[in-house]
């Protein structure tokens, strides 16, 4: 995606607009609703703090069709990124980006929050703020706090299975499409609140995501679920042990099945994961410690806030 961004570059459906302060791109259905709010290119806009949740606690619109109300994220670096301005990026086509990818992928028939405006306001002579607005999905919460209610013993039998197995058949969905999340962890991954379905799930926050020409290697699939064990293994690591061995067998079957695999894939997949999780261990131990020391690493996992996460 080039730089100015022109209207045809983006999805069908969506309009360009500018001023001097910033770039709009909006899904034209709901154009009218978000200028009643004042959600221009400049961000002049009010909104209200919300019960969502992403990397921080985000904002929204209200003033949609049949009472809608659409998330508003504002772009922050994280880890060790922070220190060097959260929210300011040199590159402003990153929402541009997330919003064809998350077009893509409905119409590949993945499911992600409906993205209806992406903007980047200009900050300085050479920045940019950047914002990513969706429609709320209602009545959910994502892995992160599917995993803490699993950790309470608030989780029936029947809700853990269409945790781990609609986890397992998302993630294999976006892996059998070549899809490469750059952030895949519980934390983006959203479900219905009473976990009721294995199809009632969407994928958050695409950005820096990609699709990977040819399909994913081994290699590639295998890194980016060792990426979500990890997130699940350090919270073990401080409150103990709450996925069992069936729960890890549950996604992995689903994960598998997606890709018309069997028994012999998932098994071997696991063993890929784990070793790769090890000798990552060292390295990421270390980061995480650098990030404490800094004061910008992650919340504490131990205590998922009673937030619901959007895009």
């Amino acid at each position: 995606m080039r730089w100015p961004l022109r209207e045809e570059e983006l999805p069908r459906g969506y309009r360009l607009t500018r001023s001097r302060g910033g770039v709009l791109a909006f899904d034209s259905r709901v154009g009218a609703h978000l200028e009643s709010g004042g959600f221009g290119p400049e961000g002049r806009e009010r909104l209200e703090v919300s019960e969502f949740s992403g990397r921080r606690p985000l904002q929204v619109l209200h003033g949609g069709p049949r009472g809608e109300r659409y998330v508003v994220r504002a772009f922050h670096h994280g880890g060790v990124f922070r220190w060097l301005g959260s929210s300011f990026y040199f590159d402003p086509r990153r929402p541009f980006h997330e919003l064809a990818l998350a077009e893509k992928l409905e119409g590949l028939g993945i499911r992600t929050p409906r993205v209806v405006a992406a903007r980047a306001r200009r900050a300085g002579a050479m920045g940019w703020r950047l914002d990513l607005v969706t429609r709320a999905v209602e009545h959910s919460m994502d892995g992160a706090q599917a995993l803490e209610r699993l950790r309470r013993g608030e989780l029936d039998a029947g809700q853990r299975r269409v945790l781990f197995r609609g986890a397992g058949t998302l993630v294999g969905h976006l892996h059998r499409v070549g899809f490469q999340h750059r952030d895949l962890h519980p934390r983006n991954l959203l479900f219905d609140v009473d976990l009721k379905a294995e199809e009632e799930s969407w994928v958050l926050d695409l950005d820096g995501s990609h699709f990977v020409s040819g399909g994913l290697s081994d290699a590639l699939r295998r890194k980016n679920l060792s990426r979500m064990w990890r997130w699940v293994r350090r919270k073990q690591e401080r409150l103990g042990a709450f996925c069992q061995q069936g729960d890890v067998a549950r996604f992995m079957r689903a994960y598998e099945a997606v890709r018309g695999k069997g028994s012999p894939a998932w098994r071997m997949d696991w063993r890929g994961v784990e070793q790769m999780d090890r000798r990552g261990r060292l390295l990421h131990r270390s980061g995480w410690l650098l990030e404490g020391c800094l004061g910008v690493g992650h919340e504490r996992h131990d205590g998922v806030p009673e937030r619901r996460p959007q895009a």
